[in-house]
């Protein structure tokens, strides 16, 4: 439900706020591979454009240390832009053989922390600036498009829940 007051800010979160992510914390046994594949392919099937934003890598006494940092986005008209963060933070990682099937794999043990959130960009071309355009804009969105705007909050809420559950299902297949 889009409530009244939201049509002030040009950014609706769903997911996480601007200065705090949804996260999921994991120590054990994961793969680093799959984790990344099933983001990929979720964000690709859901027609978003990724970007690659951060990716660097260190070698620690205790292990790899890895942060990875996507953003995608996917326009849902001249006026609505969804907008997912995505982060891997892996911590004293180490690579480990594992028998799986009568098949030894090549897995990663150590702690990994997937975070993300989710937003909606309302007015992401700028179509309303300058001087009165900005109480042009929130009337627009308080009186004519109200309803769009709660649907497409809603449909944001439910795509984020299914990406956040596909990524739990991935670190959690490892946690028999």
């Amino acid at each position: 439900m889009f409530l009244m007051g939201r049509e002030k800010t040009e950014t609706v979160y769903t997911h996480g706020t601007a200065v705090a992510w949804i996260r999921l914390k994991h120590s054990g046994l994961y793969d680093l591979e799959a984790l990344l594949g099933a983001a990929k392919g979720w964000f690709l099937g859901h027609k978003y454009y990724l970007i690659d934003t951060e990716h660097t890598e260190g070698v620690k006494s205790s292990g790899k240390e890895i942060r990875i940092t996507w953003t995608a986005q996917r326009e849902v008209n001249d006026y609505i832009r969804f907008k997912v963060e995505f982060e891997v933070v892996v911590l004293r990682e180490i690579d480990v053989l594992v028998e799986e099937n009568g098949k030894k794999t090549k897995k990663q043990q150590g702690d990994v922390e997937v975070r993300f959130r989710a937003a909606m960009l309302k007015n992401y071309r700028k179509t309303f600036r300058g001087m009165g355009k900005e109480f042009m804009r929130q009337t627009y969105e308080k009186y004519l498009i109200r309803r769009e705007l709660d649907a497409y909050q809603q449909k944001l809420t439910t795509e984020a829940q299914e990406f956040w559950d596909a990524m739990k299902g991935v670190l959690g297949s490892f946690t028999r």
